[in-house]
């Protein structure tokens, strides 16, 4: 059966924001990872980039969930904007380095991040999909 282009893509977007939130809890070990890498050298243990990930991310389901919990659009461009500085800003307070390198380690995070929340998505859509079938 073969679905009109506006189904595919609702289809699409309903399942991207259906399985976000399991991907990215999923992949917290793997950011965790991103981090020890970006930070060799720093002296900070696996656990501790762990943790690190943990905090970071409960921020940022907390603050998506608000988001999607207010009506106000100025409030949500406000919270989508604190989300944003966010990490960057957590980065530079916990792992001593100038503003720059903090700068562009978050750069590289997001990135390498975003390109394997990506892939676990497609994943998921792709393996959704097929079992539907």
């Amino acid at each position: 059966m073969q679905l009109p282009d506006a189904e595919k893509q609702k289809l699409m977007v309903e399942s991207f924001f259906h399985y976000a939130p399991y991907a990215m809890f999923c992949l917290m070990p793997l950011f965790a990872v991103y981090l020890k890498i970006l930070y060799l050298g720093s002296g900070c243990h696996y656990g501790e980039h762990f943790l690190f990930a943990l905090h970071t991310n409960a921020f940022a389901f907390i603050t998506m969930a608000l988001m999607n919990l207010i009506p106000v659009e100025i409030a949500r461009l406000a919270l989508g904007a604190w989300l944003l500085a966010y990490l960057p800003w957590a980065m530079w307070r916990v792992y001593p380095s100038g503003k720059l390198a903090t700068i562009c380690r978050w750069a590289l995070l997001m990135a390498a991040f975003s390109l394997t929340m990506g892939l676990a998505i497609a994943g998921c859509i792709a393996t959704g999909v097929m079992l539907r079938h």
